[in-house]
């Protein structure tokens, strides 16, 4: 064994074989992550070769799972997110558990560009809780059948509300807008605060989520967005807590008490969609996973990203009508003014690169990392600048040159990503699930997009720009910054491309059709 896999071992052993997992502990993990990326394969095979014939610390398993599976990336072969998790997914008993295991799992797998929630295991255990849940819940009759001839008022489930820069908030608010503008609708978002844990497992980097402070009730508030100016927004905030079963309990009698024709599921709210389904009329409407666990009577997806594979699941688990389309259609909407270039060190001859993640760390691998080097060795007025990460070491990631000569510029979170966009050229997506609503952005502020065929970001660009490897990823990529014709024609192709394909308006009228004929036909 290595010297610096023995150490690795020694550190992780050492912290998982603790009664609890300390701010000293996670340090301590965070350095072991570092390690793991700047070494090779060679090393993380090693760690995880002895972690799949050895014996494991046994205080704190679950959270060594999800840490070997995200650390090691992919050479756990589905080891220790399913050979191993199944051993204790029996273990979790109650909706706050499981939800709170469920986001950390869905997190780590995105951000991992895997699309892969289909541990039997887990969805066993999740139709498990949610039919005693509901056996739980039924005498109360908390929601009866709802019959309707026509949809008049809807609720749309959101796991999250935040501002106008988190696009889950966008896509809910846009499909209410649509929804009460176009559709004589009343509309009202639950914001669930569905993602705000306490980290009671203590997972190594858990997905605690920000939420709405200050109020919990219903509240209107104005927004302006897109064609929208000045519009009410009614919503209803629950605490910030785990979803335990009073809280479910209390979002479902609101449901029933403002006597909604339908709702719209937008995000993974599990349990709350689950007891719904064939109550009232449902979709499930987002922007993440392809094949939800809870169920719905329709689903709207990413039409590129529902493969056969994932039919055949979502057949086997009792998930049928798929509404097979684009992502939801949430830019942030068209640049008042440009930013000034100045502000970031750029040129003014400068061919500016554009990438935006908020989860850079994890979504920047060697194979994009590499192209963009080379990129930059092709062309001397390259620059490649980074938006949406305020605190980030570029060199583990970059070339340390192209860093240390600032070819490549982290410009942190920016609150008008609109106006960023129209001060570059071109928009860079890593390989990742993610990408797709910044890509909007960047395509209605006039940025042709460079992006490999994967994830769902696919369901935004042409079918014949969804490039295939590498090299064609990088030689558009030149040929854009170096052609200014060519450039210009690729800019009216996409902005022509969203004007014709991309209409949020169409989206939300076949959303809202859907639910009127399930409605009829169902209900």
């Amino acid at each position: 064994m290595s010297k610096h896999i023995d150490g690795i071992i020694r550190i992780i052993n050492t912290v998982y074989s603790g009664p609890q997992l300390t701010d000293d502990s996670f340090k301590h993990l965070k350095t072991v992550e570092n390690v793991l990326a700047s070494h090779g394969d060679d090393v993380k095979d090693g760690v995880a070769n002895y972690y799949k014939n050895n014996a494991w610390p046994l205080d704190n398993e679950l959270s060594l799972i999800l840490f070997l599976h995200k650390t090691l990336n992919f050479k756990d072969n589905g080891f220790f997110l399913s050979q191993k998790l199944d051993q204790l997914i029996p273990k979790m008993n109650s909706p706050e558990d499981f939800s709170e295991i469920f986001w950390n799992i869905a997190r780590i797998n995105f951000t991992r560009t895997s699309n892969s929630l289909g541990i039997p295991e887990l969805r066993g255990c999740f139709h498990d809780i949610s039919n005693r849940l509901k056996d739980f819940l039924k005498p109360s009759a908390i929601l009866k059948t709802k019959k309707t001839k026509r949809i008049k008022r809807i609720a749309i489930i959101s796991p999250q509300i935040l501002g106008m820069r988190h696009s889950p908030t966008r896509e809910a608010f846009n499909i209410a807008c649509h929804l009460e503008a176009h559709h004589a609708c009343e509309v009202f978002i639950f914001n669930t605060n569905g993602m705000n844990y306490s980290n009671n497992f203590q997972i190594y980097d858990p997905m605690i989520a920000n939420h709405v402070s200050g109020f919990s009730g219903k509240k209107s508030i104005k927004i302006d967005y897109m064609e929208f100016v000045n519009k009410t927004i009614n919503l209803i905030s629950f605490p910030a807590e785990r979803m335990s079963t009073r809280k479910i309990a209390d979002i479902l009698q609101a449901l029933s008490f403002l006597e909604v024709d339908a709702v719209i599921s937008h995000g993974e709210n599990l349990f709350i969609q689950d007891a719904i389904y064939q109550t009232v009329p449902s979709i499930f409407a987002t922007t993440g996973g392809v094949v939800p666990f809870a169920h719905s009577d329709a689903y709207w997806v990413p039409g590129n990203l529902l493969t056969s594979t994932l039919k055949d699941t979502a057949l086997k688990y009792g998930h049928a009508d798929f509404m097979e389309e684009s992502m939801l259609v949430t830019p942030e909407g068209r640049a008042d003014e440009v930013a000034d270039r100045s502000l970031f060190s750029l040129p003014d001859d400068a061919v500016i690169y554009l990438v935006v993640s908020t989860r850079m760390v994890d979504e920047i691998d060697s194979s994009f990392s590499g192209m963009c080097t080379k990129l930059l060795n092709s062309n001397r007025k390259a620059y490649i600048l980074l938006a949406g990460v305020n605190d980030i070491n570029l060199e583990p990631l970059f070339d340390k040159e192209m860093v240390r000569s600032q070819r490549i510029i982290n410009a942190g979170f920016q609150n008008d990503l609109p106006a960023i966009c129209l001060m570059s050229d071109i928009y860079l997506n890593p390989f990742r699930m993610g990408g797709g609503t910044s890509s909007q952005t960047a395509i209605l502020n006039g940025l042709p997009v460079v992006t490999m065929n994967y994830g769902h970001i696919s369901a935004v660009v042409p079918v014949d720009h969804r490039l295939n490897s590498w090299d064609d990823y990088l030689s558009y990529a030149i040929r854009l910054g170096e052609d200014k014709s060519f450039m210009e024609e690729e800019q009216n192709l996409f902005m022509e491309h969203f004007c014709s394909v991309l209409q949020a308006k169409k989206q939300i009228e076949k959303i809202f059709n859907k639910l009127q004929v399930i409605a009829e036909a169902k209900y």
